[in-house]
């Protein structure tokens, strides 16, 4: 090991997986990595504790993976100052006696390990767990399931470049340059999205989007000119038809955009699809927002919506599956309005403060009221977006195989807040930046947890894709375009 190279320790902080309860984890480290008694119980009696230190990011990595798969959220940390001192120097801890570890088993542990360096968090024994326990499990047959990160390899500098160009022919052509403007972007973001060592692929033409571009235009340009032209009496009968009509069109525009996004996304050669249903997304994007109007059925709308989406959704034979019940969107629903009413109250008291200030120095109040209001807003909409994507990620299996995502409310809302500064601060030269850190983000915080080899599951996909495919060649190409946004 290079003495220049970062060492790493592995945290945990007492974060479990969504559906893992703090028993189930321990058994599972008991069974399958063999851990004794003694370290297992002492991983849960304090808020931090360091699993094992001084590791290169490779060995790290490896052991987040296996505590991931028994049910552990572990960190690896970068190591910026001294070691911590062992834990044989702290004052005995009777918290360790309480989660029922031996103490004398505890302190014969903690001595034999010295060495290898057994380390304290928040002055709490965290035994190191033998590398062969780890290690091991990696080098045999049982190393599946296995956690497959994303990587997003874009950068802001680059991706800047394609953004300007795209805007400056956008305008120059009047829009019709927004078709390519639109394959340019998704394949610049899918290309850099990287799973198990191969990319993501966007496969549409840009005159296939034009179409649907121009038939959105066209529709657009009827209702302008009906609007501004027709009678007074015929417009109110007119803009009646439109309401009806675009109700009764926007689940055809979402369900054809959905296939045609779908179709053209491809990983490893493989087509992914969407299956849905005219009905199933009216229902979906019509009837059950209507009924969410009211408050009490608004989370059930947004789990029929995310339902709807992943259900009928696909990677080349094989559909995705949602777990997720209502009760779960009522929670988050819950505690976001919670949340809502609780800084609303810091917001009054703010406004309160803010008025007293401003009436001694003007400038001073209003600037305590508007960085409250949004602080308050960032932290409600960081919330709901975080706690939304977790839920519909963990949810989410693809025959063995599943999804996880780890989004947490304050490094989510830091993301928002300096993306939305940094666009504010350069007049929307920021936004190619805060695209990418925004992608980099999510890739970060999104695992695929693949209970087999991949490379099986991707020949055997392919062969039953490319007899599909046979039956349905032709019957694309009249409807193939994308009427989404």
């Amino acid at each position: 090991m290079s003495m220049s190279e970062p060492l790493y320790q592995v945290v945990f902080h007492g974060v479990l997986r969504p559906g893992f309860a703090q028993e189930q984890v321990v058994q599972n480290l008991r069974d399958k990595l063999k851990l004794s008694d003694s370290i297992t119980g002492s991983l849960f009696s304090s808020p931090r504790t360091i699993i094992k230190r001084n590791l290169p990011l490779s060995k790290a990595r490896k052991y987040e993976q296996q505590f991931f798969l028994q049910g552990m959220v572990v960190k690896s940390e970068l190591i910026e100052s001294e070691p911590l001192t062992l834990i044989e120097n702290e004052p005995e801890s009777t918290e360790t006696a309480s989660n029922g570890v031996d103490e004398n088993k505890a302190r014969s542990d903690q001595s034999s390990m010295a060495d290898s360096g057994v380390v304290s968090g928040n002055d709490h024994l965290a035994k190191e767990v033998p590398d062969d326990q780890v290690t091991d499990q990696l080098e045999t047959d049982a190393s599946y399931p296995k956690v497959l990160s994303f990587e997003f390899h874009g950068n802001g500098k680059e991706y800047f470049k394609i953004w300007i160009v795209n805007i400056l022919l956008t305008i120059v052509t009047l829009g019709i340059y927004s078709a390519w403007a639109k394959v340019r972007n998704k394949q610049y973001f899918y290309g850099n999205t990287v799973l198990d060592g191969a990319s993501f692929e966007y496969t549409a033409k840009p005159l296939q989007i034009l179409k649907g571009r121009l038939l959105a235009f066209a529709i657009v340009g009827i209702y302008y000119f009906c609007g501004n032209f027709l009678p007074p009496y015929y417009q109110a009968i007119f803009y009646g038809v439109a309401i009806v009509f675009f109700i009764f069109i926007f689940p055809w525009v979402v369900v054809k955009g959905l296939q045609f996004n779908a179709r053209h996304s491809n990983y490893r050669n493989i087509n992914f699809g969407f299956d849905g249903t005219y009905w199933g997304a009216f229902k979906a994007f019509i009837l059950w927002p209507i009924a969410g109007a009211t408050v009490f059925l608004l989370p059930f709308s947004w789990h029929r919506r995310n339902h709807f989406f992943v259900d009928n959704s696909r990677y080349g034979t094989e559909k995705f599956q949602f777990s997720a019940t209502t009760s779960d969107y009522y929670r988050i629903f819950g505690m976001v309005i919670a949340l809502g009413f609780g800084l609303g109250i810091v917001a009054l008291i703010a406004m309160f403060l803010g008025g007293l200030l401003a009436a001694l120095i003007p400038a001073l109040g209003f600037i305590v009221m508007g960085v409250v209001y949004a602080a308050a807003y960032f932290i409600v909409f960081a919330y709901f977006n975080a706690a939304n994507n977790n839920l519909l990620y963990n949810s989410t299996i693809l025959k063995q195989h599943s999804l996880t995502s780890d989004y947490d409310v304050k490094s989510y809302a830091m993301l928002l807040f300096t993306n939305t500064l940094g666009i504010a601060l350069t007049l929307g030269f920021f936004i190619p930046w805060a695209m990418v850190r925004t992608a980099r983000y999510h890739a970060e915080k999104t695992d695929f947890i693949a209970s087999e080899d991949l490379n099986g599951f991707i020949a055997a996909e392919e062969q039953h894709v490319n007899t599909l495919a046979e039956g349905l060649a032709d019957t694309h190409d009249m409807f193939d375009i994308d009427v989404g946004i």
